[in-house]
C-alpha cells in the first residue's frame, strides 16, 4: 500500500493528462523554463517542472549551476519525508466509495486499459489516480526521473535545506472533497485518452522546450470538461498558488533560494498565475534567456 501510495504522488498534479510513447534522443538538449526573482536586493530562481519522464534530469549547465549554489530548495512537498503513518492517515478515510463503480464505467476503464486492474468499491478520484499511474508507469514514464523527485534527491545528497509549501494531506484535498468522489473528473480522463494535447509525450517535449504556451493549451482544455473537473482544476492551480505565495514571500526575503514547482502553475488568467500573483507583491520576474 505504501508504495503504491508513493507512486501515486505524480498524478497530483496531472489528474487528467494522459502518456503516449515518444523516442528520445540519448544526450537531448533542454531549455526548461526559467524565472529569476528579485526581491529586496536578493536573487531567488524559479524552475517549472514536470512531475514525471521517460529520461533522466539534465539540468542546462547555467541552470544546474543556480541549483548547485543555492542553499535551500523549495518545492510542492517533499514527499521522502512523508511518513507511511501520515501517507496512510491521508488515504484512508476517503478510499471506499458509497457505492461500486457503474458497469457501465467498468467497461469504459476495461476498453481503454485492458489489463488495468482495481476495486470496483474504491471511490472514483483513486481510481482515476491509479488508472494514470498504470498508465504512465506502462508506457515508460517514472516518478523518480521527474524533475521534482530528482532535484529533491540531489538536494538531500547535497546538504540543502528542502522547504515544502504543502503537507500531504493538503494534496490529495481537492480530490477526495469533490461531491461526487471525482466520478465526472473519471469520466472526462477517459474521454480524453485520444487528445494529443492531454498525453504525456506532448507535455514531456513541451516541458523540455520550455514552451509556455503548449502548456497552456493543455490548461485551457479544462474549459471543455465537466463543471466538476474545472472546480478541480481551479482547486489544484488558483487556489494552492494564492497559497503558495503567502509562504514564498518571506522565503523571498532572503537569498539562496531554488524554487521547484510544476510548470502549469505558470500559466493561466492573471489572478491565477503563479508568476502575476508574485508580481503583484511587488518581485521583480525576469524569464531566463538561453545563450544570452
Amino acid at each position: 500500500m505504501t508504495h503504491f501510495i508513493k507512486m501515486c504522488w505524480l498524478a497530483l498534479i496531472w489528474v487528467s493528462l494522459f502518456s503516449a510513447y515518444v523516442a528520445h534522443a540519448k544526450e537531448p538538449t533542454y531549455t526548461p523554463a526559467v524565472w529569476q526573482l528579485e526581491y529586496k536586493d536578493n536573487t531567488s530562481w524559479l524552475l517549472g517542472t514536470i512531475h514525471a519522464s521517460d529520461t533522466p534530469l539534465i539540468l542546462p549547465d547555467a541552470i544546474d549551476k543556480q541549483f548547485k549554489q543555492s542553499r535551500k530548495l523549495i518545492v510542492e512537498i517533499d514527499i521522502t519525508q512523508v511518513s507511511p503513518a501520515e501517507m496512510q492517515q491521508a488515504f484512508m478515510p476517503h478510499m471506499v466509495s458509497k457505492k461500486p463503480l457503474a458497469i457501465n464505467m467498468q467497461k469504459q476503464i476495461k476498453t481503454a486499459l485492458p489489463n488495468f486492474l482495481y476495486d470496483k468499491n474504491t471511490q472514483p478520484w483513486l481510481i482515476n489516480m491509479q488508472m494514470l499511474q498504470f498508465y504512465l508507469a506502462s508506457q515508460g514514464y517514472d516518478y523518480q526521473q521527474g524533475a521534482d523527485l530528482t532535484l529533491i534527491t540531489k538536494a538531500h545528497q547535497m546538504g540543502k535545506q528542502v522547504i515544502s509549501l504543502e503537507r500531504f494531506a493538503e494534496q490529495l484535498t481537492p480530490f477526495f472533497s469533490q461531491k461526487d468522489q471525482g466520478l465526472a473528473n473519471l469520466k472526462d480522463t477517459l474521454a480524453s485518452f485520444d487528445e494529443e494535447e492531454l498525453n504525456m509525450a506532448y507535455l514531456l517535449s513541451a516541458w523540455q522546450r520550455g514552451d509556455l504556451a503548449a502548456i497552456e493549451k493543455v490548461a485551457q482544455h479544462t474549459n471543455q470538461l465537466s463543471k466538476e473537473s474545472q472546480l478541480l482544476q481551479q482547486q489544484l492551480l488558483k487556489s494552492r498558488n494564492i497559497a503558495w505565495v503567502d509562504k514564498l514571500i518571506p522565503i523571498l526575503a532572503h537569498p539562496g533560494n531554488f524554487i521547484a514547482v510544476g510548470l502549469m502553475h505558470m500559466t493561466g488568467k492573471p489572478d491565477e498565475n503563479l508568476l502575476n500573483l508574485l508580481s503583484e507583491q511587488g518581485i521583480k520576474i525576469q524569464r531566463y534567456q538561453y545563450g544570452k
